[in-house]
C-alpha cells in the first residue's frame, strides 16, 4: 500500500509539475478553479500519506535489504543462506552444479526457474533436483529448506 500511494503521489506531482512549467500557455490550467483544486488535492494527498504511514514506513521503501543486514551485528554473526548452502553441499558431496542449484532452490525457484536463471533443459534441472533430494536423504523442498535453515557451517 504504501508502494502504491508512494508511486501514485510521485505521478501526480510530475504530473501538475510538468502541465505548470511545460505548458504555461494550457487554458485548462489558467481556469480559475484548476490551480487551486489542484494544490488542495496535492496538499490532501501529502496530509492522507503522512496520517497513514509512519516515518519507519517510508524508511523501509527506501531501505536496502542488505543495509539492515550490515546494520545488525547479531544478523552478522549468523551464518548466510548461501554459506549453509555450501556447508550442506559440501556435507552431503553435491557437485558444484547441484550446489548452484540447490541455492536456487532454497531462494524459493521452481524447476522452471531454474532452466531460466542456469539456461538448462527441464529434464537436466529435474535431474539436479532428484540428485539432491536423494543425497541429502529427503523427498521434498521444505526438508530440504529444514536442512539448510539448521546446518551450522564451521568458521574456516
Amino acid at each position: 500500500v504504501a508502494v502504491v500511494s508512494s508511486r501514485i503521489g510521485t505521478f501526480l506531482g510530475s504530473f501538475a509539475a510538468y502541465a505548470l512549467i511545460a505548458s504555461p500557455s494550457n487554458i485548462l490550467l489558467h481556469h480559475e478553479a484548476v490551480f487551486p483544486a489542484v494544490v488542495v488535492c496535492l496538499t490532501a494527498l501529502v496530509f492522507a500519506g503522512m496520517i497513514i504511514f509512519t516515518q519507519a514506513d517510508l524508511q523501509k521503501l527506501y531501505e536496502s535489504p542488505y543495509s539492515a543486514e550490515a546494520s545488525n551485528p547479531a544478523a552478522q554473526d549468523e551464518p548466510s543462506m548461501a554459506q549453509r548452502c555450501r556447508f550442506v553441499a559440501e556435507s552431503a558431496g553435491l557437485t558444484a552444479r547441484e550446489t548452484e542449484v540447490l541455492e536456487l532452490l532454497v531462494r524459493g525457484r521452481t524447476v522452471q526457474g531454474l532452466c531460466e536463471e542456469l539456461s538448462i533443459a527441464q529434464g537436466t534441472a529435474k535431474h539436479h533436483v532428484s540428485n539432491i533430494y536423494r543425497k541429502l536423504g529427503v523427498g521434498d523442498r521444505r526438508s530440504v529448506f529444514d536442512i539448510v535453515e539448521r546446518a551450522t557451517p564451521v568458521d574456516e
